[in-house]
């Protein structure tokens, strides 16, 4: 009789707690440990500034969906595997496109222009020019602040 009249008090103090106002906050929600990009497809993204000598206004910013920005000028890029992308900016007139070998760390972008040809509108063929040709070469970048 002693147990049922404790297990009955038990019950009766369990449920005037649950219906005090004084309630206790959930506990908050973890997000887990931070998880640091590692793939180049990862790292790339944000805006990087241009580092070599006399170019340093120069800037490009990827986004996750492939979109690329540079300057004014917006366009579309795409990974063809990790080490090489290719993107197409569409400055006042035509398309410049470019492809490019990639190595990309936290805070620096190494982007060796392997192929660069323009187009003066969409739906007619690229063709390759001087300024093209002035195009390739080894761009390095460090991450904007």
């Amino acid at each position: 009789m002693k147990s049922l009249q404790c297990l009955l008090l038990s019950v009766a103090v369990l449920g005037l707690a649950s219906c005090s106002g004084n309630k206790t906050a959930p506990a908050p929600a973890t997000t887990g440990p931070q998880i640091t990009p590692t793939k180049p497809q990862e790292l790339i993204i944000g805006k990087w500034q241009r580092a070599d000598p006399g170019k340093e206004k120069d800037s490009l910013e990827f986004a996750a969906e492939g979109k690329i920005k540079s300057g004014d000028y917006a366009g579309t890029y795409k990974f063809l595997d990790d080490q090489t992308i290719e993107y197409e900016i569409v400055p006042i007139i035509g398309v410049q496109y470019s492809k490019c070998k990639v190595k990309v760390t936290k805070d620096e972008l190494i982007c060796d222009v392997v192929e660069a040809k323009h187009k003066a509108a969409e739906g007619e063929p690229y063709a390759v020019d001087e300024n093209d040709r002035q195009r390739k070469g080894v761009e390095k970048y460090k991450r904007a602040q």
